[in-house]
């Protein structure tokens, strides 16, 4: 989704943020993450930040720079996880890693809230056969709960298994 919204700016500059959320299909809270992801997208690769001029948005991208960036993302595939690596991915950042929250996940991973809490839903039912679990608190964030040896076993277990 993210190089889709990056397209539809490129090909239509000074795009309505109205416009591009009824084209995309999308709400506004993930427009928002749309346009964090893009950022992060495009800083990573020397391009610049897609700009907000009210409520239009603007980006200095010509259409074989987008072209270009597109073929860089997909011959280096480092934004695209599966969902098995991605749950094994922040099963270690919540493990090691102080106050984890899902805004943070989201920005990490660049994918969106609700995906990184289903993938929560989803480490929770791996590990309700063992005596760990996934807990939240406003202040620590996301955490393990159980002993360390055993959170350390069954990290490595799902690791292993999850193909890392």
């Amino acid at each position: 989704m993210v190089m889709k919204g990056i397209e539809e700016i490129v090909r239509a500059p000074g795009v309505a943020i109205s416009d591009l959320q009824t084209k995309l299909n999308i709400n506004a809270a993930q427009i928002e993450t749309i346009l964090r992801n893009s950022n992060t997208v495009l800083k990573e690769n020397g391009y610049p930040n897609i700009i907000r001029r009210g409520k239009k948005l603007w980006v200095e991208l010509g259409l074989d720079d987008f072209e270009t960036l597109k073929q860089h993302i997909r011959t280096d595939n480092k934004y695209i996880l599966n969902p098995q690596l991605r749950l094994a991915l922040i099963s270690v950042i919540i493990f090691t890693r102080e106050k984890t929250s899902l805004n943070s996940l989201a920005d990490e991973l660049m994918v969106s809230k609700n995906t990184i809490a289903n993938d929560i839903k989803g480490i929770r039912r791996l590990l309700t056969r063992d005596d760990v679990s996934l807990e939240y608190s406003r202040a620590k964030g996301y955490y393990f709960n159980g002993g360390e040896t055993s959170i350390r076993i069954i990290l490595i277990q799902k690791l292993y298994t999850s193909g890392c």
